[in-house]
């Protein structure tokens, strides 16, 4: 009977051993490299996406059960020394197969939780290609080997620089002058501009929008007067967004680099109603008798300062017509005007 207890417990120990083997899975990251260009939509992940670029593939061993897969994604700048998470996602359970990152959010592997760090995903908007490191890391959830790999693009200065206009900067309507840097090697640049239809769209979802602005060839030049460019007329108050080609000649057709992405806003701020505007906010300063804005009314009489633009709130400008409307709603109205304060 000793002896049959003993059988028992080494079948019962064995039978555990084999289902815990039989838990295990392990995930294998494949990345197609090399990856000298990439688009950012690569990197992001939600639910009913389709036709991302694929850039690497997920074999997971053995097949057959429902797993659940755990991916993260951080980022090294190209000059910095440390990685920052830049997404991380966990998928609903799925019967475990080989995959392809462009799968994601397909109806067998869908997204249960996403998470991004939106301020790293921003400067990576704004240099308008990756650059710099990715580590990307994976794994099944609840044990298992998982697997780690790192995507560098090791050539940065692909992408180069608009220099004017400047992000979230204001321009009159008349003439918007672009300038960017010149490549070595480049056979001509293509200016493209595009309206921002809202503030939450991404400047990569407004550049790529249907009907541009401006979608012109300019030869070799490296500054450009966007308002001569104009496939049809823009008007004050929009918020546009600008990106530069570079055309590289080489086999097979060469290749395209691609400068970062600006947003700015059209105004109608002449010279003249700069001059009326600023005339008009004197005035209206010159009636607050309880000192208030008495240090901006000084540097206006001394130092010659004007009034070159009201925002709203979402940082779309007012036009002139309503920034006169608005000074001379608050000159009839002074006991509005709660404090007024100018920060250097």
């Amino acid at each position: 009977m000793k002896i049959l207890k003993i059988v028992l417990l080494s079948s019962l120990l064995l039978a555990a051993a084999s289902v815990d083997i039989k838990a295990q899975h392990t995930v294998d990251l494949q990345v197609f490299q090399p990856l000298p260009e990439i688009d950012l939509s690569a990197f992001i992940y939600t639910n009913d996406i389709s036709g991302l670029p694929r850039i690497m593939c997920f074999l997971i061993n053995p097949k057959g059960d429902q797993v659940v897969l755990e991916l993260n994604i951080e980022w090294q700048p190209a000059n910095g020394v440390s990685f920052q998470e830049l997404l991380s996602v966990v998928t609903n359970p799925f019967t475990a197969r080989d995959f392809c990152n462009d799968e994601f959010g397909s109806s067998d592997i869908s997204i249960a939780q996403s998470t991004s760090n939106q301020t790293a995903i921003e400067e990576l908007r704004r240099s308008g290609r990756p650059t710099g490191k990715f580590r990307i890391n994976v794994n099944i959830q609840g044990g298992g080997d998982g697997d780690s790999e790192i995507i560098e693009f090791s050539n940065p200065a692909q992408n180069f620089v608009i220099l004017t206009p400047e992000s979230g900067s204001s321009h009159d309507i008349g003439a918007v002058l672009a300038s960017w840097e010149d490549i070595a090697g480049a056979s001509s640049y293509k200016v493209k501009v595009a309206e921002r239809s809202s503030p939450t769209q991404s400047l990569d979802d407004a550049i790529e929008s249907g009907n541009p602005y401006v979608d012109a060839d300019v030869g070799l030049v490296t500054v450009a007067n966007l308002r001569t460019l104009l496939q049809r007329e823009w008007v004050p108050g929009q918020e546009m967004v600008m990106q530069i080609e570079a055309n590289i000649p080489g086999p097979d057709g060469g290749s395209k680099l691609f400068s970062n992405i600006v947003n700015f806003y059209l105004s109608d701020l002449t010279d003249g109603s700069v001059k009326m505007i600023t005339m008009e906010l004197t005035e209206l300063l010159q009636l607050l008798d309880d000192g208030t804005g008495s240090d901006l009314l000084q540097d206006i009489i001394d130092n010659g300062v004007t009034l070159l633009g009201i925002r709203r709130s979402d940082g779309t400008p007012l036009t002139a017509d309503e920034i006169m409307r608005l000074l001379d709603f608050l000159k009839n109205n002074t006991n509005t005007i709660i404090d007024l304060t100018v920060v250097n």
